[in-house]
């Protein structure tokens, strides 16, 4: 190996626009496991109340409005630090118009699916090549562009992330994966993505669900 210095996780990370990430490949090198996921939503149920109401959040400890342009905050009243947000103040004829702070409607990620493969030393052999942390160093902060050289598409709808952890001084690197490139100019993420779906995608599909817990 000389002085190449080896991811010991990733994680292929997948978000959809407005519901967050959807799901994930995460490659555990060390201990020889890959596991992909699919979440979804879970509701948290809250109060209902039919009335008219004004959306106010808590910044920094602080009862805050939204202003007319949606940026600008107005300073209510400031709140202790247990006082449940996001809510909205609602206010009927019935409550002679006073003020009664409401939950909103909350939705947590919780994973819906789960499965695992254990990975052979001929597997990890053939992943390694392209997990090798240094060559991932030129593309750090790198903010990818349609007028990039070998620019072919993006995602649309979608985000997909690279996250890389190794053993090392290097410190964790995520690299956005929804510009697509041709083959002279494509991200060392994108071969080792590839790699990996003619490699183990198969073969996952194959596995009984939950076979492992998250990593």
């Amino acid at each position: 190996m000389g002085d190449s210095i080896y991811f010991t996780k990733v994680e292929f990370r997948r978000y959809e626009d407005f519901d967050g990430i959807i799901s994930n490949y995460v490659l555990d090198l060390v201990n020889k496991e890959l596991v992909y996921q699919i979440f979804g939503e879970k509701k948290n149920p809250t109060p209902a109340a039919m009335a008219f109401g004004t959306t106010y959040d808590v910044v920094h400890g602080h009862l805050m409005e939204w202003g007319p342009d949606d940026v600008i905050y107005r300073l209510v009243v400031e709140l202790n630090s247990n006082f449940p947000h996001p809510f909205s103040d609602i206010r009927s004829g019935k409550t002679n118009f006073k003020a009664n702070f409401v939950k909103q409607e909350e939705y947590d990620r919780e994973v819906k699916l789960s499965k695992g493969l254990r990975l052979s030393d001929d597997d990890i052999a053939g992943l390694l090549p392209y997990c090798n942390a240094h060559e991932y160093e030129g593309y750090r902060n790198r903010i990818p562009s349609m007028k990039d050289p070998g620019y072919r598409g993006f995602l649309d709808g979608q985000e997909l992330y690279f996250i890389g952890v190794s053993d090392s001084y290097l410190p964790m690197i995520m690299l956005p994966m929804y510009y697509a490139y041709d083959k002279k100019h494509i991200w060392p993420c994108e071969k080792l993505y590839e790699y990996m779906m003619a490699n183990f995608s198969g073969r996952l599909e194959k596995e009984k669900k939950n076979v492992y817990k998250s990593i």
